[in-house]
């Protein structure tokens, strides 16, 4: 009666060439529901993420690869609660992971930033997302996230671009129509935020708390077709970075078409 549900499974990832390495993955799920309004659920893997292209060899002006990375390994494991009907939800959970060797750019003297490991790093927090239909076609969805993580070599200090709050809220009012001239028609307005992040191991520089509105429509006039339209940073904010260190993009707006074919 999927009261009960578990899941249980391993991956195997291998990189080769230049750079060689192996992760084996363990991981382990259930769900429990002891009621149709009540779910509690509980998650524990162990993680790989093999150095990309960038943090190995990039090498322009002061920001600089470093081929002696170790890959990101970690154990993480989350426990939560979800509550509610489909319509209205909560789900909220807390979260826990050890990374042996998180790699980041930071800056490793006054001109270079270079791409480190930074070992023993532990994160942990909580995290909400509610959900409410109060109309059919218009959801809103919200969501928010507390992190506390520290390096053992900055015992006192959040990692380098870690945030200890970011969130987001999402309306979205979306129109099926049998109508010939609209099949669909969809409409959503996001913002996202959150506060100032540490961009290198001593914490002495500052990437500011920032938020940011997106805005998205999509209008599917035949089955086959839909056109989409997006519109990111509407405030124009340019005052933060990614985690290269590079000024994020300021107001952009986006069009797509897309043709489906089949089911």
């Amino acid at each position: 009666d999927e009261r009960v549900r578990l899941n249980a499974g391993v991956r195997i990832e291998s990189v080769q060439g230049e750079f060689e390495d192996v992760g084996v993955l363990p991981a382990a799920g259930a769900i429990v529901a002891p009621v149709e309004w009540l779910s509690f659920k509980a998650h524990v893997a162990r993680t790989f993420r093999a150095p990309d292209f960038d943090e190995l060899y990039l090498n322009i002006e002061s920001l600089r690869g470093n081929p002696d990375l170790d890959s990101e390994r970690a154990v993480v494991w989350d426990a939560g609660v979800i509550v509610g009907s489909e319509d209205y939800n909560l789900e909220t959970a807390y979260f826990e992971g050890h990374v042996s060797s998180s790699i980041e750019f930071v800056p490793v003297s006054s001109f270079v930033i270079e791409a480190t490991n930074l070992r023993g790093v532990t994160n942990r927090g909580v995290e909400a997302l509610a959900n409410a239909r109060p109309l059919k076609p218009l959801v809103f969805t919200a969501g928010y996230t507390f992190t506390h993580s520290r390096a053992e070599e900055l015992p006192n200090v959040q990692t380098p671009n870690q945030p200890e709050h970011r969130g987001f809220a999402r309306a979205e009012w979306q129109i099926l129509s049998g109508f010939k001239a609209v099949r669909l028609l969809s409409v959503n307005v996001q913002t996202t935020g959150q506060t100032q992040t540490n961009l290198d191991r001593f914490g002495n520089l500052i990437n500011p708390a920032y938020a940011m509105v997106d805005a998205g429509l999509a209008y599917k006039p035949v089955d086959w077709a839909k056109l989409s339209f997006n519109a990111y940073n509407l405030g124009d904010e340019r005052s933060v970075v990614d985690g290269l260190q590079r000024p994020l993009p300021g107001r952009s707006f986006y069009g797509s078409l897309t043709l489906m074919t089949g089911q």
